[in-house]
């Protein structure tokens, strides 16, 4: 008989079993955090969730493709992380979870480092009217710069790019799908494309 191929939502139940008792396991000293629990952070670039039962969830890998957008400078109050995964929420008490995947990512402190801040964000104001409404609407567009992509989809995961300067990034889009940006010599973005693995 033959299998069917597991679709895209399966990736959720990864990211809730992850999440499963990691609140009691595997947590980092708290020394070595640069967030308190508590504490007000701000996303330093777009970041990407699904939403399941009453929450939202993403991962380190960065899946671009799925729908919630929190872009650059949202408001979140860190509520703790291990060394599976992080939890926040927002004004409203909504939760978000991310999932840490060592595999793929720079280690967790940096990690969050580069994905949160304790001051409020500001854009660049080198940055152009287009590129303003595609990091608003979380989108990457044909011109934009290096930085105005790192802002409207976050980074590519680690494993697959190792230098952030090279011609081509790869991000995850889906489970089966992968996004690729290429840069022109002007280090803007020249085409954007799609392939499944």
């Amino acid at each position: 008989m033959k299998m069917k191929r597991m679709r895209y939502p399966t990736y959720l139940l990864v990211l809730l079993t992850a999440f499963a008792g990691c609140r009691s396991k595997g947590a980092p000293a708290d020394d070595s955090l640069p967030f308190a629990a508590g504490q007000v952070v701000y996303t330093r670039v777009g970041m990407h969730f699904d939403a399941r039962r009453g929450k939202y969830l993403a991962a380190s890998t960065n899946y671009v493709g799925v729908p919630h957008y929190l872009p650059p400078n949202t408001q979140l109050t860190f509520n703790g992380a291990t060394r599976r995964g992080v939890t926040l929420s927002d004004g409203d008490g909504t939760e978000y979870q991310i999932s840490y995947n060592r595999r793929h990512s720079i280690p967790l402190e940096a990690w969050l480092t580069r994905q949160f801040s304790t001051e409020p964000v500001t854009l660049p104001e080198t940055l152009t009217e287009d590129e303003r409404e595609a990091i608003a609407a979380g989108e990457c567009r044909a011109g934009m710069s290096r930085n105005a992509v790192f802002l409207a989809w976050g980074y590519p995961p680690h494993s697959t790019n190792p230098s952030l300067n090279a011609k081509t990034l790869n991000y995850e889009w889906l489970r089966v799908v992968k996004r690729s940006v290429r840069f022109g010599a002007d280090d803007r973005v020249e085409q954007v494309g799609g392939r499944r693995r």
